[in-house]
């Protein structure tokens, strides 16, 4: 049983970014004299082409230029199913820092299943949040994610605490039956995404989207995992391979 086959596509790699700045530089470009700054360098256009430029400057102020990732974006107030042909969408950056990114289930009964939320943090810290058991993390006192009934929020304000998370969902039934429905992931700009919940038996948990920050963009994967398995299978099968656990079924946080 191949549980981790949707992990490769979601991950991109970070290029790098420089600024630069001249300063005391003469804005005069029909000067006869070229104008030397101290050091001796000239930034005349007719300097000798040994000559060497002044040191970049950088500010902590300045945006990094804009990188497109060449993924699938949404827009506010937009409604998309997340199919397994076009499984991923890009939020930009004001979509993953504003309010919340939250996920909820609709099925016919919706006492039958709840949702909860594997993540790791910036620090390379891992843990998880599901109702019963741990409701908010990392922090309790300043959580970036909850878990109850109604579902999972994400708080984008610190979303540079946040390396990746993955949404699965938990049957409540003694069978571990599955039901079916749709599960609606929402931005706070009312951009809606939806993915199914496959109806069938299940092992004890079934994952259904990852997401990973990408240069302050959350990149998001409906998995369509045809395969389910206990709760600490299907984590460690996704990567989260760093938590304790009472037995295969719960952790411990």
């Amino acid at each position: 049983m191949d549980l981790g086959a949707g992990l490769d596509t979601a991950s991109a790699g970070a290029p790098a970014y420089s600024t630069s700045e001249t300063s005391g530089t003469s804005l005069d470009l029909g000067s006869s004299d070229p104008v030397t700054p101290p050091g001796g360098t000239s930034l005349s256009l007719d300097a000798p082409s040994g000559a060497v430029a002044p040191a970049a400057s950088s500010s902590r102020h300045t945006l990094p230029a804009k990188h497109d990732l060449g993924l699938p974006t949404i827009h506010a107030d937009e409604r998309r199913l997340m199919t397994e042909h076009e499984p991923v969408v890009e939020l930009t950056r004001m979509q993953s820092a504003a309010g919340a990114l939250e996920a909820r289930v609709a099925v016919a009964n919706p006492s039958e299943v709840v949702l909860g939320t594997v993540f790791e943090t910036a620090d390379g810290r891992e843990s998880l949040v599901l109702p019963g058991l741990a409701q908010q993390g990392p922090d309790p006192r300043s959580p970036i994610f909850r878990a109850t009934s109604s579902g999972v929020a994400v708080n984008l304000r610190h979303i540079r605490g946040i390396n990746r998370f993955l949404i699965f969902a938990v049957p409540t039934r003694p069978t571990k039956q599955m039901p079916g429905g749709t599960v609606a992931v929402t931005t706070y700009g009312r951009a809606r995404l939806e993915l199914p919940l496959v109806a069938g038996p299940s092992l004890g948990a079934q994952a259904l989207l990852t997401a990973y920050v990408v240069e302050g963009r959350l990149v998001l994967r409906a998995e369509h995992d045809p395969y389910s398995g206990t709760l600490q299978q299907v984590t460690a099968a996704y990567g989260y391979r760093e938590l304790s656990w009472r037995d295969p079924y719960t952790p411990l946080v």
